[in-house]
């Protein structure tokens, strides 16, 4: 496997995330706001910065559990940045597809990204896990999805 940037492994993970969570961060400051009047549950914005914040705790944890060992230099996997740009390609997707478009087809990119080749398996987790997750928003929590401009044209 190809591998870039010598850094201790753990530092590395956690500044990229980090870094990562500061750019979704400012992709979901410009996430519409839903009027108080007729709002009901969370602003659109509100789910993925709890996650982020959490995501940021762990990886400042992460940085500072790092061991002082500094013989032993690991270098990071170059997956990680494929699998860092399939994030962020989603995000930026939501905004144009909307969530089960983009939810679908992240359920089918990120598996096989990984190496996935139960085509089956792989074809009842898209459709089943972004359906999960929409029946526990709209019904449950009684929260909207964010749907894009396609989902608009096609619902």
């Amino acid at each position: 496997m190809h591998h870039i940037v010598k850094i201790k492994r753990d530092i590395g993970v956690g500044i990229f995330f980090l870094i990562l969570c500061g750019v979704i961060l400012l992709i979901t400051l410009k996430f519409e706001k839903v009027p108080p009047v007729v709002a009901q549950g969370m602003q659109p914005e509100d789910f993925p910065q709890i996650i982020i914040s959490t995501i940021v705790v762990l990886a400042v944890i992460l940085i500072l559990q790092a061991k002082k060992d500094d013989s032993k230099q690991q270098a990071l996997p170059l997956m990680l940045l494929w699998t860092s740009g399939l994030l962020i390609t989603f995000v930026i997707l939501l905004n144009w597809a909307g969530t089960l478009i983009s939810m679908f087809l992240f359920c089918i990119a990120l598996p096989l990204l990984w190496g996935e080749r139960r085509y089956i398996f792989l074809s009842v987790y898209a459709l089943c896990y972004p359906s999960l997750i929409y029946f526990v928003f709209f019904y449950l929590l009684k929260v909207r999805l964010p749907s894009g401009f396609l989902e608009q044209l096609l619902g």
